[in-house]
């Protein structure tokens, strides 16, 4: 299986490798973490960090100004002054810097990523043309309030002013870095991407409609089929090229309500048992802590940053060969095959219904949009969006597919004749396994199945 030692920065800028510029150097990422309440190290089983936001800034603006974006920066110089962290990462291939006074920031970006060297970072900007997005997030007063977050499309730059929920600044940083990519075609999905016995399965879905689910499920498809090993390529933000999947994250930002706080260990099921081993281990963001306990559920965007290897095997480079669309509605049809025109409809219309933790309460059960299903897009080009979606089917011989996950639809399809408020967690449980079994038997129509090694 594939670590992070096998990982290697993928080659993005052609031409100033033709003037001799030789890549950038990956660091070790730091073991340790710091206390933001003490200072001192902290194992990551006891690190739990409340942030100022429990949700994005609703102070954002993605269409900054030079003159504002210079202002905010401005601020923010101020407020780190000589006491900040500079931390080089590398996304994609392309260099981002992160300058921050919040050890939380720091904390969280220098396990989500693959580091770099600093100074090799500004070589390749000073001296081979390489483009780098720097990114500031300053913490003048804990003050929800006067929170905000600011990004300039023509310097490609972000401040965050006053928060350090890291959702919103990974998903900028993604989105930043990605502006970039997209001038050498590279694609940036909002997605999860699975090999599954040599195929992969590319899933793109608004949240909340079981994108983590069946990442999770299909990367261990030999529970269901002995014969093929899954492994994750992507768990929430893919690069694409030609038709290939590589990863952005070294380790990954997940949501932690799967686990259920009002079971005890011993009566959970195996696979929440194991995702509640794994989460205890790792970093914690806005998960409360009594008694020694978290409690996974109780925050709606509450999140552990952990090593997928810790879920299943890794994988570095994957074919995209299936594109599954999710949706959770009551009257949509379970399953539908797509031609590229319907998969290109879908994907920009993006239509959804907001499901509960995602977005303000209030906003809970109507239906909204997001073109691409894609909300972190920075700089969107809808001809790129449709040019590059189009080519995995047109191009590339992958299908299209759109699965219904909402539970009265399941229960319709696979004959389990309840209300959905009697619907049991076995229920549940069976709509997942069948579902699954649906994409497997679609991914066979494609290519088959590589047999895993004994």
């Amino acid at each position: 299986m594939p670590d992070a030692d096998d990982y290697r920065i993928p080659e993005v800028f052609v031409q100033a490798h033709a003037r001799g510029f030789a890549g950038l150097p990956l660091a070790e990422n730091p073991d340790t973490l710091t206390d933001p309440e003490t200072g001192r190290p902290v194992a990551p089983a006891d690190y739990s960090h409340s942030t100022i936001l429990k949700r994005r800034a609703p102070g954002a603006n993605k269409q900054a100004d030079p003159a504002e974006i210079g202002e905010w920066k401005a601020r923010a110089e101020r407020v780190l002054g000589s006491r900040r962290y500079s931390v080089p990462a590398v996304i994609g291939g392309m260099p981002v810097v992160l300058q921050t006074n919040s050890i939380h920031a720091k904390n969280f970006w220098s396990r989500n990523w693959f580091l770099t060297d600093g100074a090799a970072v500004e070589d390749a900007v000073r001296n081979h043309g390489v483009p780098v997005v720097r990114m500031w997030c300053a913490i003048a007063e804990r003050d929800p309030g006067s929170a905000g977050a600011y990004y300039c499309g023509e310097t490609n730059e972000c401040v965050f002013w006053n928060t350090d929920y890291y959702g919103q600044m990974k998903s900028w940083a993604l989105g930043a870095a990605g502006v970039e990519l997209a001038r050498h075609d590279i694609h940036s999905i909002h997605g999860a991407v699975v090999d599954v016995g040599g195929r992969g399965v590319l899933i793109v879905a608004p949240t909340g409609t079981g994108k983590s689910t069946y990442t999770q499920f299909l990367s261990h498809v030999e529970d269901l089929e002995p014969t093929i090993r899954g492994q994750i390529n992507s768990d929430d933000w893919v690069y694409v090229k030609d038709g290939v999947a590589t990863p952005s994250e070294r380790h990954i930002y997940v949501r932690t309500n799967a686990v259920r706080d009002d079971l005890d260990e011993a009566a959970m099921p195996n696979d929440m048992r194991a995702l509640k081993r794994l989460f205890d281990r790792h970093p914690a963001e806005n998960v409360p802590v009594r008694s020694g306990r978290r409690f996974y559920g109780e925050v709606p965007n509450s999140r552990c940053m952990i090593d997928p290897a810790g879920l299943a095997g890794v994988t570095y480079a994957t074919k995209i060969d299936l594109v599954v669309l999710l949706r959770r509605d009551p009257h949509s049809p379970f399953e539908r095959l797509l031609t590229t025109d319907e998969a290109l409809a879908v994907l920009e219309e993006g239509e959804f219904t907001v499901q509960p933790g995602a977005g303000p309460q209030e906003d809970w059960g109507k239906l909204s949009n997001e073109p691409w299903y894609n909300p972190y897009l920075l700089r969107p080009d809808r001809e790129f969006e449709r040019r590059m979606f189009a080519s995995y089917q047109e191009k590339h011989g992958a299908r299209y597919v759109i699965y219904n996950t909402g539970a009265a639809v399941c229960a319709r399809e696979f004959g389990i004749r309840k209300p959905v408020e009697a619907l049991t967690p076995e229920d549940y449980r069976t709509f997942i396994e069948k579902t699954a079994r649906r994409m497997l038997e679609r991914l066979d129509e494609v290519r088959p199945a590589q047999p895993s090694p004994r």
